[in-house]
């Protein structure tokens, strides 16, 4: 169970958008078939499969595992700093759809939240919640404010990351607003970066979203040192595939396995690993988590020791290579 939902994540990540949602929908079954046991990873899951149907346009069945999410959150002992995040894919989802009224609910439940404490990844996502709410009301000179300050934000908080990257929604705005050269100086960083860690999926999550910036770096091309090709890459994986049968190619997907070598992980180590692959630092995940640096520590060190491999890097590609 757990191994398929830090998978989904990972093939979230890694671009590959019906394998996340694959992987995903068996860590879902798997639970339900336990009894509900383990609702942390039952959790990520959820978010990831709502994550990659919202990015494809499947909006229908995104909103039922939003509502799974949300059910999930409702029965867990969760901080309120985790409960903020989980609000985001919501928000994302309904921006995407044109819901401006209930991405303002969203926000308006994200405020609440901040006014008792707030994270410095909950007030990134924040911001970028605030700023689709000024995109929609055409005020993309106040959006791009909001952002900029997400984007600073975000240096401390390298995990609001796995959620969005408000350099891509700065660049969606600045191309609202008719700034095209502005916007492809925004969005090109992104892209190579993305093309250089082989992490597509930033950028695939912001489903329509990306379309509209992937276009704009296929037309501008080298000229503006846009890595043109690869967005075209990115561009055909969200365009609709003919003939594509999404039920289908789902089915077809290989079952992730647990080798042999491999010792069980625990739900803490592998919700370490979600993150540990994720590139987060021992502070961040201290934070994510409200542990200890010596708990993770210790967590890690388990995990390099039950995967057979020497280094945090080994460890993710230990986890990339299973699935």
């Amino acid at each position: 169970l757990g191994l398929k939902d830090v998978m989904a994540f990972i093939h979230l990540r890694r671009g590959r958008l019906r394998e996340a949602i694959a992987a995903g929908e068996r860590a879902i079954q798997h639970k339900e078939q336990l009894g509900g046991y383990y609702p942390f990873l039952g959790l990520n899951a959820a978010i990831t499969v709502a994550t990659a149907q919202s990015a494809l346009g499947d909006y229908a069945p995104a909103g039922r595992y939003l509502g799974l999410m949300e059910s999930a959150v409702s029965a867990l002992p969760l901080n309120q700093h985790t409960v903020a995040n989980g609000l985001f894919p919501q928000a994302r989802t309904y921006w995407l759809q044109g819901r401006d009224g209930d991405v303002k609910a969203v926000h308006s439940a994200m405020c609440a939240l901040a006014a008792q404490d707030e994270s410095p990844q909950a007030r990134v996502l924040r911001l970028i919640v605030e700023s689709f709410i000024h995109i929609a009301e055409g005020a993309f000179d106040t959006a791009v404010e909001a952002l900029v300050q997400a984007e600073e934000l975000a240096k401390s908080a390298p995990l609001s990351s796995i959620y969005a990257c408000p350099q891509i929604i700065r660049a969606y705005a600045l191309s609202c607003a008719g700034n095209t050269t502005a916007a492809l100086e925004a969005f090109a960083p992104v892209l190579a970066s993305c093309e250089e860690a082989g992490t597509p999926g930033v950028i695939l999550q912001e489903g329509q979203t990306a379309v509209a910036l992937l276009e704009l770096a296929v037309e501008a091309g080298i000229p503006l040192g846009v890595h043109a090709q690869y967005a075209g890459q990115l561009l055909a994986q969200l365009q609709p595939q003919p003939g594509d049968d999404l039920a289908a190619s789902l089915t077809a997907v290989r079952e992730p396995s647990l080798p042999d070598d491999v010792a069980p992980l625990t739900e803490r180590e592998l919700e370490v690993l979600r993150l540990l692959t994720a590139g987060a630092r021992n502070k961040d995940i201290a934070e994510e988590l409200v542990i200890s640096m010596a708990t993770v520590k210790s967590h890690v060190s388990h995990i390099l020791s039950k995967l057979n491999v020497s280094s945090r890097g080994q460890a993710g590609a230990r986890a990339r290579e299973i699935g």
